[in-house]
């Protein structure tokens, strides 16, 4: 099977990005010990995609458009493409990803807690984003 053992150990990597600092970027390694990882956390190899990010934040998030939101969600964070549709039927721009909160997503209905989580996950990841940008 391809792609990371669940609990394999990882390091995490700055990884810098144009115009936005850096970023943690996890990859496996033998020489980490697995008790350093957090407990409950999952991580995906290749989980942030430094060269898509810088792309869509060429333009400000606030003017962001549903797809705009939407190529965050599956390229960048990698949520899983279910919550393409919720975003494009609730009208969630990229203003209105930045406002929402924990009540928010489970006014949405999304059945899921994970995909909710994702979601707000994404959210607080673009609202730290914008936050270091306006700092600058």
């Amino acid at each position: 099977p391809r792609g990371p053992r669940v609990g394999a150990p990882v390091q995490l990597t700055p990884y810098p990005t144009a115009g936005l600092g850096s970023c943690l970027v996890a990859t496996r390694s033998s020489s980490v010990p697995s008790a350093r990882k957090p407990e409950g956390v999952e991580l995906k190899q290749a989980a942030f995609r430094p060269s898509i990010a810088a792309a869509l934040l060429q333009r400000p998030v606030q003017e962001w458009q549903e797809e705009e939101v939407i190529r965050w969600l599956l390229e960048v964070s990698l949520a899983p493409k279910e919550l393409a549709q919720v975003i494009r039927e609730q009208a969630i721009t990229g203003n209105v990803l930045l406002t929402l909160t924990e009540k928010d997503f489970e006014e949405l209905e999304i059945p899921k807690f994970g995909h909710r989580r994702l979601l707000m996950m994404a959210a607080t990841e673009l609202r730290a984003v914008v936050a270091h940008t306006r700092s600058k």
